[in-house]
Formats: C-alpha cells, structure tokens, sequence
C-alpha cells in the first residue's frame, strides 16, 4: 500500500484536511440468509481501503487512485453512473444530496489492499471510508447506522448492484481483535472478543473475479418473498423465513425447498457459531464452516466447480478445522481455520494443486488479527 497523504500531496501539491480507511470484510457463517433477515458472523480484515481528501471551493471532485492512471473528475450537480471505479464515490455524494446533505467539492486520493472482486467488500470499504472522510470534513457527525445505510443505498440505488448491509453494518460496528455478528432483520450488531489461539482465519483467493449479478441477487430475494409468503398462508404468525420449522419447509416445492433448508440452516450454523467462538471449541467452529458449504453445494450449487474442489482441497488438509466459500457463490475468497504450523503446507497444497488443474494462482492470506472497523485517522475537524 502507498501513503496517501504523500500521494495526495504530491498529485495536489497541498496536505489533505482528512484521512480515513474502512476494512475489507469476510464472513464467517451466514451470507444468502442475510438477504432475509437472518444472522451473519464476520470478521473485519487487516486489509482497507484509505482515502485523503481536502475541500474544494467549487462543485467538482478530482480523483486519484493508486490502482488507476491518471485522473477522474466528477461534476457534483450531475451525478451519472459511468461503470468505472469512480461510481462508489459517485453514489455516496448522490444520496447525501438525496437526504439534504450536500457534499462540498474536494480532491481525493484512495489506495487500498482489499482484493477487488474477490467477496470481501471492497467496494463497502471505498464507500465507508470516503464518507468517513466527508463527515471528518462537513461536521455531519452520523451515527453508525446512518453511515451504513447511505453507502448501502449508493451501492443499490445508484450502482444497482444488489448487495446486502450486513458488510456496511459489519464494517461501521466491529471493533480490532473482535469479531461481529449482524442481526439483519432490526440492523443490529454486537461484537465478540477473539481470544488468542493457535488457529487462524485465512482467506483463499481463487482469483476468480465477482461475477453474481443484480438480477442474481433479485432472483434470490423473490425466492425467498415466495417461499415465505407459501409458508404464511398456514401460518400467518411467521415474519420471517429463517423462522420457518422443517415442517413448513417440507410443504414447498422441490427449489424452494432447497432455498429454505439452507437459508433456515445458515440461521442455526450461525448461531451455533457464535456460542462456539464464545466458548472456545474451535473444533466445533470448524465443523460448521464446511457443513455451510456442504449447504451451498447441495441446495444452491457451486459455480464454478473449481471453487467446490478447491474447499475440498483445504476442508481435507492437514490442520484445517473447516472451510467454505463465505459470500458469492461463483466466484471470490474461501476462508478457512487452519492450525498456524500448518499454514506453510496448506499454502504449497493449495498452490501447487490450483496451478496444475486450473493454471492459475491461488493466494493465501493469514488474518493474524481482526481489523479495526471504519477510522478516521486524523481530521481538520474543531
């Protein structure tokens, strides 16, 4: 990662009046149930996105990213989406101007390590930490729930891109050394203490780039509206479908019998997950990461079949606990526990396996410690 206060005064010849970085985040247990109110367990990465920012007198926005060359402007009285990297930052000044808080101009530079495309929130982290960084500037003083409903919105009304909050929540509440779990249905969160172990987190980066799409994601959401709305004609009582017992399950049909049973068995796996990290049974935590994606396999389906071989891969290793393919289910990061003297072998393994089968190269990457959530590094701020 460069420094981008050094970059933003070398490319804008002055200091920036703000400094802020938000965390890539992964999942631990939960994802397709946090599209219906359910519960998601993640971790915040040692990984961010940073961002330097300074006002501007005019309305106009420069942008400079160590990612991309050269530079981008935005004319902040007519927001369009472009389908390039800027559109994040377009769509979080576009709906503070929605809610009547009209962002001033200003130059910015961002650089970060969150791997793009790989399910890890990157373009949460762009969107938190620039609107960490215009509140360190504008005084807006948003509460937390505030700043992840408005990078929410600039993610699914401006960009379309059909994600669900649990990241922005996850992001804007975690705290360093914790983990966090999401109550997706009332917003909600609380953080759990990670007591030190000889187990790590690690996430496996297929090199695979994000490919769900919006109608993907609205597929799913109908499917589960659906499955519950079938449920409800019996039992009115139900409000949601992770609510839903066996029983109901078994009176829907084949497809969205599959939708319910993981969606309904994600619930439960997630809360199993949190009382096993509470009481230390890393065994158990384990165990519950790869029946997740065994979940995944059998009632929604893998896609491509490389992600399922490359959990089997690392389920089967020596000194790995478990594993499952966490947020997209056809392409990003696996994440897996893993003994850390076995870390060395299952990195060769992995390696060594994807590189002759697929031809490509799989990155691993150790969370030594959970990251902080969404910082403001040093403000202009009286």
């Amino acid at each position: 990662m460069t420094d981008p206060v050094g970059e933003f005064e070398r490319v804008f010849r002055r200091k920036p009046e703000c400094v802020a970085s938000a965390p890539g985040i992964v999942n631990i247990a939960g994802e397709d149930s946090g599209h219906d109110s359910g519960l998601v367990l993640a971790l915040a990465l040692q990984q961010r996105v940073r961002i330097a920012v300074a006002r501007r007198l005019d309305r106009r926005a420069y942008l400079r990213s160590s990612a991309v060359a050269g530079e981008a402007a935005l004319a902040l009285d007519k927001l369009e989406r472009t389908w390039g990297w800027t559109d994040p930052i377009a769509g979080v000044v576009a709906m503070l101007e929605r809610e009547g808080r009209p962002a001033p101009g200003f130059e910015l530079y961002v650089d970060g390590t969150v791997e793009l495309g790989a399910g890890l929130a990157a373009s949460a982290a762009l969107e938190l930490a620039l609107l960490a960084a215009l509140d360190g500037l504008g005084g807006m003083r948003l509460s937390a729930a505030e700043q992840a409903g408005i990078c929410w919105r600039a993610e699914n009304e401006f960009m379309g891109a059909g994600e669900p909050l649990t990241p922005f929540l996850a992001a804007v509440t975690t705290r360093e050394d914790h983990a966090v779990l999401v109550v997706c249905h009332d917003r909600t969160s609380r953080v759990l203490a990670l007591e030190p172990s000889e187990y790590r987190f690690v996430t496996i980066d297929a090199g695979l780039h994000k490919t769900a799409s919006q109608a993907d994601a609205q597929r799913i959401r109908e499917q589960c509206s659906k499955a519950l709305a079938t449920a409800q004609q019996g039992r009115p009582e139900i409000g949601r479908l992770r609510d839903l017992t066996q029983e109901d399950i078994r009176g829907l049909d084949e497809q969205l019998r599959r939708r319910c049973r993981h969606v309904v068995g994600e619930a439960e796996r997630t809360r199993q997950a949190v009382e096993a990290l509470e009481g230390g049974e890393l065994g158990a935590l384990g165990k519950l990461l790869t029946a997740s994606h065994e979940s995944l396999r059998e009632n929604l389906g893998v896609e491509p079949d490389e992600l399922d071989g490359l959990a089997r891969l690392a389920q089967t290793a020596p000194g790995v606990l478990g594993a499952r393919l966490p947020r997209e289910r056809n392409a990003g990061c696996l994440v897996a526990l893993v003994h850390e003297k076995a870390l060395t072998q299952l990195d060769q393994r992995v390696r060594t396996f994807y590189a002759t089968r697929h031809g490509r190269e799989a990155r691993i990457v150790a969370i030594e410690r959970a990251g902080a959530g969404v910082l403001v590094e040093s403000s202009g701020r009286s």
